[in-house]
């Protein structure tokens, strides 16, 4: 349906909340006016979200780099629902939590799974909190090789290599491995291993000795690592956040959640004029309309 002019635009809306347009007015004034008076000054509590296999860091930096520069930012929760990935990205988290916590409270909530590389990301916080059936710890490296050999010879396929450098093609699929070659992984295998460990022993409470016996791959619940140290308590996603709030002194925040950028206005309108999602998002619609017209 084409409106060929104003006078066409249906007004069941309008007939229903009269006092929009007047009130829309207002509203768009006053926050003009909070604005340039920077009133809007009620503290937040960041998210940054870990989802999924970690083989990229870039844009989970970027969020934690915003939310350290954003002064209205207090603290920061960290949700963590990840079976871990590749270890330079998740150090690369680590490393820029590390660096957050010497100017914000981070607290860590774990969900389903938080193993791996998503529990080395967690050790980047203050505090880690967790269900009790979360699945957690796995500190251990892992690399797999496939020997497809016999497979090729099969189908009559057989693979020349050319390299410059004897372990260039170190993990090819269509030779057996080579004892030096298994060596030589395994020891790249168990420095990053090290790594590992030593940064869980420079931020949990738990000893060496101890840490080298369950830190070998296994994957604990919560509970269990709580027992263990691995994390400070049991709570879930909300409970986190209030104690966070808690820890921070706030009796009122607002929750800075990347995706709820793009709706905040939305929000505050419903929460002004008690209208539904609906009806507000036709209010904003029409404003747009009326003003631009």
């Amino acid at each position: 349906m084409i409106w060929h002019s104003s006078s066409a635009r249906p007004a069941s809306f309008v007939k229903r909340h009269p006092l929009l347009v007047p009130l829309g007015v207002f509203f768009l004034l006053t926050l003009l006016l909070s604005l340039l008076r920077g009133s809007f000054m009620r503290a937040k509590i960041g998210v940054v979200e870990v989802k999924g296999v970690i083989f990229n860091s870039e844009a989970i930096l970027e969020r934690i780099q915003t939310l350290s520069e954003d002064n209205r930012v207090r603290g920061v929760l960290l949700r963590v629902d990840s079976p871990g990935g590749a270890v330079g990205p998740s150090q690369e988290i680590f490393a820029a939590l590390n660096r957050l916590r010497g100017k914000k409270k981070v607290f860590a909530s774990l969900g389903s799974v938080a193993a791996s590389g998503g529990y080395y990301v967690a050790i980047g916080a203050d505090k880690i909190y967790a269900s009790p059936g979360t699945l957690t710890g796995s500190i251990g490296v892992l690399m797999e090789s496939v020997n497809a050999q016999g497979l090729a010879q099969k189908l009559g396929l057989r693979f020349e290599t050319l390299k410059a450098g004897k372990n260039k093609d170190i993990g090819n699929s269509f030779r057996p491995m080579r004892p030096e070659e298994r060596s030589l992984l395994e020891s790249l295998l168990q420095e990053t291993h090290r790594q590992f460990l030593a940064d869980v022993l420079s931020r949990r409470p738990i000893e060496a000795k101890l840490l080298a016996e369950v830190g070998d791959g296994r994957v604990l619940t919560g509970s269990q690592a709580k027992k263990l140290g691995l994390i400070d308590d049991l709570a879930d996603y909300k409970k986190v956040e209030q104690l966070l709030a808690q820890e921070l002194g706030l009796k009122d925040w607002d929750l800075d959640r990347p995706e709820e950028s793009g709706v905040a206005f939305l929000k505050t309108l419903q929460s002004l004029t008690g209208l539904d999602e609906l009806s507000a998002r036709q209010g904003i619609f029409y404003l747009m309309d009326w003003t631009f017209k």
